[in-house]
């Protein structure tokens, strides 16, 4: 009872609504390199972090971030190829000499960058031409030949990539 202008007994009713505070929970899992913004802050690292915002009433809103970070991976390949094959790497063939970068995912999900570094080596051609007597044979790559014609072997040259001689036998 509060006294009016007059010195009156003054009676107020109030009517009071209490409005709720809110709590959230947000679990999250996100690349290294990646960032989550929860109530405009943005958050990049692994943790637990309190943010509080204003909820749709106007009351604070104290949501908890639990952030994961999963980490992207690298790789190096090495490799050595005889002219007129080829390497594949997530998905990319690759049949020249240089380096090339792939970015596939990892088995969590994140970048995995390859660096491919490829050697091209060559293959070789060379050709024999030969005069041999009736009786007398020539030996090429382990083949033994005794006729006259043009015969075209495959080895391994120094480089282990396929040389093909062609031998002129007269």
């Amino acid at each position: 009872v509060v006294p009016n202008s007059f010195g009156c007994d003054s009676t107020i009713t109030l009517n009071l609504t209490v409005l709720p505070n809110t709590t959230a929970t947000i679990d999250s899992t996100i690349c290294d390199g990646a960032i989550v913004t929860v109530g405009g802050q943005t958050f990049d690292s692994a943790g637990t972090f309190i943010v509080v915002v204003p909820n749709s009433l106007g009351c604070d809103s104290t949501i908890t971030l639990n952030l994961t970070v999963l980490p992207n991976t690298t790789a190096t390949i090495d490799s050595t190829i005889c002219d007129g094959a080829s390497v594949t790497v997530g998905g990319q063939t690759f049949d020249s000499t240089g380096s090339f970068i792939v970015v596939v995912p990892n088995s969590l999900g994140c970048d995995s960058t390859i660096t491919l570094n490829l050697t091209v080596l060559s293959n070789t051609a060379s050709t024999i031409d030969s005069v041999i007597c009736e009786g007398d044979s020539v030996i090429v790559g382990s083949q033994s030949f005794d006729s006259t014609g043009t015969f075209v072997v495959v080895v391994p040259n120094s480089l282990s990539c396929d040389s093909t001689i062609t031998l002129n036998l007269s």
